[in-house]
């Protein structure tokens, strides 16, 4: 990036601030909330098209005298079928429904009740259905994503990485958990005990190490105390 920006514009050093999101756990959460689920997403998103598309149809048949009559707004046109549409998604949505960016009725005028009806239905179908349906998505997977991550540190904190065992039942029953953790079964001391023992020759290995060596070319851990600790059969 730092290339591209002294071969360009320095505008390009701005996208180096992005690298926080790889240093924090919970940014990439963010943005894995809208990535996990792109497929519904899309969809989703499709669907909002196809319904405003409908309404496009329908102000373009019924409703076009309504759109930017008085010439104070040049971007909001009906003229044609297209501009209809990317007029409604545009503006439509940004201003809190379709009937923000159209003329005003009065009551008793011919087409006051079905401008009504054609106003509501696109607030609620779109602004308050759809969009909420998109938003919902991106909460309810952002959430997941968070409720993974806290199960995954509860685990890694009240849970033995070696023999699996709950931290309850090792100060209750044991010899405490940092006792238990940190001497009876610390996790570099299996892993210097692994490295030790892969480095060193079998013919130089006793009965233990040789046996722990082969399971380790095996890449079998049954050797691993699982499910059970001596500090607490000895309790």
């Amino acid at each position: 990036m730092s290339i591209i920006a002294i071969a360009t514009t320095p505008l390009v050093y701005s996208i180096l601030l992005l690298d926080i999101v790889k240093r924090s756990d919970d940014l990439q959460n963010i943005i894995k909330s809208i990535t996990h689920n792109i497929t519904q997403l899309i969809k989703a998103v499709v669907l909002g098209l196809i319904v405003m598309y409908f309404y496009a149809i329908i102000g373009f048949t019924a409703y076009e005298m309504f759109f930017n009559s008085d010439g104070e707004s040049p971007n909001i046109d009906c003229r044609t079928l297209l501009h209809c549409w990317t007029s409604v998604i545009n503006y439509g949505v940004r201003s809190d429904g379709i009937g923000e960016i159209m003329d005003q009725v009065a009551m008793g005028e011919t087409k006051y009740w079905s401008r009504w009806i054609f106003d509501l239905s696109f607030y609620v179908l779109v602004i308050i259905i759809l969009l909420n349906i998109i938003f919902g998505i991106i909460i309810d997977t952002f959430g997941d994503l968070r409720d993974t991550r806290n199960e995954e540190l509860k685990k890694v904190e009240q849970t033995c990485f070696i023999c699996g065992l709950d931290k309850y039942d090792f100060d209750t029953r044991g010899n405490g958990w940092f006792e238990h953790i940190y001497k009876e079964h610390n996790i570099y001391a299996y892993l210097n005990f692994c490295i030790y023992i892969e480095k060193r020759d079998i013919t130089e290995c006793n009965g233990i190490e040789k046996y722990v060596k082969e399971m380790i070319e095996k890449k079998d851990i049954s050797f691993i105390p699982q499910g059970e600790a001596l500090a607490l059969q000895n309790e």
